[in-house]
Parts: structure tokens; C-alpha cells; sequence
């Protein structure tokens, strides 16, 4: 799915997946550079879609703006990037839109992880808590365009913020390196070696 963004600004793409009975998944900036913060979409009959902003004091908007109306038009163009991030038992699987250059896909310095909790208090908003930078033991793939990230003191509970630093196979660098996926639960059982689209 797509969320606007007021104060961060721009369009989010949203991948959910359900594990052990709960919604968890990954968000990627689908787009930047508009004229506002977002907080209204429709998609119009010819398939684009329409953002708009509307800015306020204080924080609710994105760089002081007030307003702002555009149409985003699709251009047929694939761009090379992450497509969804699913977690497995000991990390994350990462499935992109093309295939990947096999040597920095495979090799573990093409990523980097991080984690973070919030606490959850009565105030609005709160600081990232108990931040570490987390060790990536091995990378594994299990098709030309996916690569499974086996991160050592994987824990629920906690933001997981991923960047990738590699290109396709035909050289074309990522189009947006980072994700974010909150992890509720950690899936059951032994890993397994197919992705579903």
C-alpha cells in the first residue's frame, strides 16, 4: 500500500506480511521532492495519482510548506529496488525487482542493519531507544533476485532499519537503499527457501 507523509514528506509503499497470527512488514520511500507533505491521495481515472498537502504551524508539515497539488503519472519504467522484505527465523529475506549483481548481493558489507525500540509513554512522539548496530553473519540467496541476510541478536520487539548498497546485474544502482521493518514476531520453524510473491 501507499501513505502519505506530512512531515517527513513524500509517498511511502508499505509491505505487510502476516506472521504467527500478526501484521508486521517493511516501509520503503516510494517518492520524494513534492511540493508539500502529503496527507491526501486518489488515484485518478487514467491511472496516476493525485498527492496533495496542506501544511500548519509547529511540525505539522514538511519544510514550512502550506500547499501543494501534483500528479505523479507511471512511466512504464522498473526501476532496480527493494521489492518486499519478509523475516525468517534468523534474520531477513529480501526480494528485489531485478536480478541482483550475484558478487555484492552475496557479500554481507552490502548491508548494513541497525535496531531500535520506542517505549510507549502518555507524551506524543518519543525518542529511538537501546539503538545497535547489528553483525550480518552471512548473506544467502536463493534466486538471482533475492538475498537472505542472517543477522546475529535477531529479537522482536524492535524497528530494524536495513540499507543496501549494491546493483543489478546490469549495473543499475538501487533506486532507494533503505527499509525499515518492524518486528512483532519472528516466524516459526526452519527457514525456508522459497519466497512467495
Amino acid at each position: 500500500m501507499l501513505v502519505g507523509e506530512l512531515t517527513a514528506g513524500g509517498v511511502r509503499r508499505v509491505f505487510l506480511e502476516r506472521v504467527n497470527g500478526q501484521l508486521q512488514g517493511a516501509l520503503f520511500r516510494f517518492t520524494q521532492g513534492l511540493e508539500s507533505g502529503v496527507n491526501r491521495m486518489a488515484w485518478a481515472p487514467d491511472g496516476s495519482l493525485i498527492v496533495a498537502g496542506i501544511g500548519a504551524g509547529g511540525n505539522w508539515n514538511w519544510r514550512g510548506t502550506q500547499f501543494g497539488l501534483q500528479r505523479l503519472t507511471p512511466n512504464d519504467t522498473s526501476v532496480f529496488e527493494m521489492m518486499s522484505v519478509r523475516a525468517f527465523n534468523a534474520g531477513f529475506e529480501i526480494a528485489f525487482t531485478q536480478d541482483c549483481d550475484q558478487k555484492s548481493a552475496g557479500n554481507p558489507s552490502s548491508f548494513t542493519v541497525s535496531s531500535w525500540k520506542y517505549e510507549p509513554t502518555a507524551g506524543y512522539g518519543g525518542p529511538k531507544i537501546d539503538v545497535r548496530s547489528h553483525t550480518i553473519s552471512t548473506v544467502s540467496s536463493f534466486s538471482p533476485n533475492s538475498a537472505r541476510l542472517h543477522i546475529k541478536s535477531f529479537e522482536p520487539g524492535r524497528v530494524y532499519h536495513i540499507v543496501a548498497d549494491l546493483e543489478s546485474e546490469s549495473g543499475e544502482p538501487i533506486w532507494s537503499t533503505e527499509a525499515w521493518y518492524t518486528l512483532n514476531q519472528i516466524p516459526n520453524g526452519a527457514p525456508d527457501s522459497s519466497i512467495a510473491d
